[in-house]
């Protein structure tokens, strides 16, 4: 426990160092763009966002992405509407919240909001709801639950399950798993999940008819709402930024790559009552690993030392220097990617199993969301399957890890011929490794095999790239640049 409380002493430098350079800069703004960088001066085109979290996390994780002093300019001709839920003594909500955060609260809002921002003539471009699984979806032990089960399931004694109370398990995989390891009988276990509670929420979302979340037994089943303003169509504007087990584990992104299945999502200081807990995505991010020695979930307290999802992010919180809002950008960049790789780490359990995304645990989406507010699309490639890219190309890559050859076939879906030589292939290609949390310098081509390529429209095109070979160590995945612009990137996690 004293441990714990040193952790916290050495950190409040760091917050005392942001708290004089605020003071110092109180009134700080670019009054013109003399400090930004080149490339930071560049504007993404006219746009409208509306995104509606579930949480105030959320809400202030991308209020802080919105502020960034960089980002601010980047971002001078696009407009984020970012709602959060009604907190506090508010009763009623207004234009920047909503009353309803559930999965089908946040659904609703999305339609009514898009409904009359149409009426005015100021559609949305992009609608996206933030939320996490948070036990939304699957099976859950519940104490009546548990007295069901031992009350009508031979051979089920009430100490196999008892300490395993509120245990929620996001899939009847995941579940017969568990009952696999304490019972023999599979009939019984049939009959444990079928008396088990489970929550739905996902599933409704998911299923391909709109009215499934908000119609029950054909009838609409909103209370309060009226049916008339349902809208059938919300499936074809809604995206979804999703977290599992908690949208912690996608700060966590920032700072590493984390496959761990994490069970729970606390928030409270850890005491005798109430130890460290190794599997709470809190715990980890705030005291295991020390990312974020100070976090809370909600807004930030500088004068308490408590510090939220989006300053925790910087290297020194609350500071408003043109450095600190830098490495947020690297940060947000590194979670992109991370998340990237996420996916494909839990694509076989899936593939294999069957699974929907939240059916497995962990998972993320939120960097398609941050990606696009960014303008730096990124895509997610198989080697071996096609990537499309509409418009621009579509290609079909493979790498021998063995002999670090890159085989390519691609065409070019643009109107005008580009050419691959060894002059620019480091500028289609490279791989990035990240060793101990590091990131190391980018691997280059060392060859492009053979003659320089002619990419003539819609003409297919085969070539082979030499890359050095790959250390032992780190985790490694291939960059394709797959147009002029260097910010459109395919990323292909590499096994070695």
């Amino acid at each position: 426990m004293a441990k714990t409380k040193h952790h916290f002493r050495r950190e409040q430098p760091r917050i005392a160092k942001a708290a004089k350079a605020k003071e110092a800069r109180t009134d700080f703004e670019l009054s013109d763009d003399a400090e930004l960088r080149e490339d930071e001066l560049v504007s993404l085109p006219r746009k409208r966002y509306l995104i509606l979290c579930e949480g105030e996390t959320e809400w202030v994780y991308f209020r802080g992405i919105k502020s960034n002093l960089i980002l601010k300019r980047r971002l001078s001709a696009v407009t984020v509407d970012i709602i959060k839920p009604l907190s506090g003594n508010k009763k009623e909500p207004d234009e920047n919240t909503l009353q309803d955060n559930s999965l089908k609260g946040l659904v609703w809002e999305a339609m009514q909001r898009k409904k009359t921002a149409d009426h005015r003539k100021n559609s949305y471009d992009e609608i996206w709801i933030v939320i996490d699984h948070d036990g939304r979806n699957g099976y859950i032990l519940t104490e009546k639950a548990q007295q069901r089960i031992v009350q009508q399931v031979t051979g089920v004694e009430q100490g196999i399950l008892s300490p395993h109370k509120n245990k929620v398990f996001i899939s009847e995989f995941a579940f017969r798993q568990f009952l696999n390891e304490r019972l023999p009988d599979n009939e019984a276990i049939s009959k444990i999940i079928d008396l088990t509670d489970k929550t739905t929420q996902f599933d409704l979302y998911a299923n391909p008819s709109p009215e499934a979340l908000f119609f029950k037994d054909g009838q609409f089943d909103y209370k309060d709402k009226n049916v008339s303003d349902f809208d059938e169509a919300w499936k074809n504007y809604l995206q979804k930024a999703y977290s599992c087990r908690a949208f912690e584990h996608w700060l966590v992104l920032h700072f590493e790559r984390c496959k761990k299945a994490f069970t729970a999502s606390n928030d409270e200081e850890i005491d005798e009552e109430k130890p460290l807990n190794p599997d709470d995505v809190i715990h980890y991010l705030r005291n295991i690993k020390q990312f974020i020695p100070q976090y809370c979930k909600g807004e930030g307290d500088q004068g308490k030392n408590k510090v939220d999802a989006y300053e925790g992010l910087k290297p020194n919180p609350f500071s408003r220097l043109l450095d600190d809002e830098r490495a947020i950008i690297k940060k947000l960049e590194s979670a992109i990617e991370n998340a990237c790789w996420l996916r494909q780490e839990m694509h076989p359990e899936m593939d294999e199993n069957g699974l929907r995304y939240y059916e497995v645990n962990p998972y993320t989406n939120v960097d398609r969301l941050v990606s696009s507010l960014l303008g730096k699309p990124l895509l997610e490639g198989n080697f071996g399957k096609l990537l499309e890219v509409p418009g621009i190309v579509s290609a079909t890559l493979d790498f021998e890890t063995h002999n670090a050859i890159l085989m390519v076939e691609m065409t070019n879906r643009q109107p005008t011929s580009l050419i691959v030589n060894q002059a620019n292939i480091g500028n289609w290609f490279l791989i990035q490794c990240n060793m101990n949390g590091m990131r190391l310098a980018p691997i280059l081509p060392e060859n492009l095999l053979g003659n320089a390529v002619h990419l003539l429209p819609n003409v297919p095109c085969a070539f082979q790239v030499q890359f050095p070979a790959l250390a032992n160590e780190g985790d490694f995945y291939l960059k394709f640049c797959y147009s002029q612009d260097t910010e459109n990137i395919a990323l292909y996690p590499i096994s070695t």
